[in-house]
This record gives C-alpha cells, sequence and structure tokens, in this order.
C-alpha cells in the first residue's frame, strides 16, 4: 500500500485531543503522512512530535491557515457554542494537501485497528465517502470521518462553492459545516460501515431497547 495519507483540523486549546488522535493513527501505521490544519499550534511541538514519528517513518505537515485568503473566508465561522470555527478548515484542505486521497478525522476520534482498507476504497465519482448518522437523520452522514476524493473537490473548485453556500445557508441549519457537506454533497457521498465512525455512549437515542455489546463489535474509529 502506498503512504496513508490523514488530515487534521484543530487550534492549541484542542491539542491534548488532536494528539490523542495522532497517537492512535501512528500506532496502527507506519509510514503514513499526517497533515494539522491550525492557527496557533508552536513550532516547539511539531519538533517534539516529528522526532517521535521519525521512529514510524512518518511525517507531520504544519499547515497555517492564516492570511488575508482565509481571513476573508472566515467570517462564515459561528461565534461561541460548540461548534469551534476551526471545523470548517476541512474546506480548505485541497488548497494545501496535495494528494489524490485523503482522510480526514476530527480531532476527537480514536482509530482501533490499521485503516488499509479505506485508502484502498475506490470512490470513482464519489466526491466524500463516509459513515451514516445511525439516530435521528437516517439520510445524514457524520463529517467526523471523511475520505476525501481531494483530486476531484480541487479541480472543481468545491471549496468556493462550499464558501458561498455556508454564507446563505448558515443561519438555518443545527450542525454548522455537517449540515452544510450534508446538503452540498446530497448524491455524491458513498456510504461507509458504522465501524468506521462508531459513536460511543448514544444508547439513550437508541428507541429499539438493544443496547451496543462493543466486545462483540469493536468499532474500527470510534
Amino acid at each position: 500500500m502506498n503512504q496513508a495519507t490523514f488530515v487534521l483540523a484543530g487550534d492549541y486549546g484542542y491539542i491534548r485531543y488532536i494528539e490523542a488522535t495522532l497517537k492512535s493513527i501512528c500506532y496502527h501505521h507506519e509510514n503514513c503522512k499526517v497533515y494539522i490544519l491550525n492557527q496557533d499550534i508552536p513550532q516547539e511541538w511539531f519538533i517534539g512530535i516529528r522526532r517521535r514519528l521519525k521512529s514510524r517513518n512518518s511525517e507531520l505537515v504544519d499547515i497555517k491557515l492564516t492570511g488575508d485568503a482565509i481571513s476573508k473566508e472566515w467570517k462564515m465561522a459561528p461565534d461561541g457554542g460548540h461548534i469551534n470555527y476551526m471545523t470548517f478548515a476541512r474546506y480548505f484542505i485541497p488548497q494545501f494537501v496535495e494528494e489524490e486521497k485523503v482522510l480526514y478525522l476530527d480531532s476527537d476520534v480514536i482509530g482501533t485497528k490499521p485503516l488499509d482498507e479505506l485508502f484502498e476504497l475506490e470512490l470513482g465519482n464519489h466526491l466524500v465517502a463516509a459513515a451514516k448518522i445511525v439516530y435521528g437523520l437516517e439520510d445524514r452522514f457524520n463529517a467526523g470521518v471523511l475520505l476525501i476524493n481531494n483530486d476531484m473537490w480541487r479541480n472543481q473548485n468545491f471549496t468556493h462553492e462550499l464558501l458561498v453556500l455556508t454564507e446563505e445557508k448558515q443561519e438555518q441549519v443545527v450542525m454548522a459545516d455537517q449540515s452544510i457537506l450534508n446538503i452540498y454533497f446530497e448524491n455524491r457521498w458513498l456510504q461507509l460501515d458504522y465501524e468506521f465512525n462508531k459513536l460511543i455512549g448514544l444508547d439513550f437515542l437508541n428507541t429499539s431497547g438493544n443496547l451496543e455489546n462493543l466486545e462483540r463489535c469493536r468499532p474500527v474509529i470510534t
């Protein structure tokens, strides 16, 4: 398999969560490349983590989302609430990441197994692959884990269109960029098995009364 490429995003306030996700990636993968989209994570942190990743033959890339081009478009980020403005960073992945196919992970997920089968998945004309939201919004996907058809996204300039749609719709949606991505990619996403983005602790939303047994069905990403 070729080098696996991952993308994380967050600010320094989320550094411990980013570290946990990064550790889970590198525990199960050698020869991987991880981009971290951020605005304020210091170079000292990157220097220290890069030393550790050398033992895994892996690379860490610091992508600073700064400058006029980004700042002007950052106006769509909501103020306050549980949604951090860095969640919108995933819109910019094709501008800064060169690889053809990349796996975006929220900085609060943990991988429990190698993810080779995801990177070997053929996306065809699908823009992203993601797992469905199991409870509630059955026709929506969870944007916390996205296998991205990066070349197609970049060549067709979807970043700009997502930004325009966000500015138009942000006051009307509940889940910020996840809602926007679902609107935009409505019929252009490939469904992954739920084990690739299993939300732990949501049994209270399961009206069937059958609680999940994680010992029998251990998730790949949670």
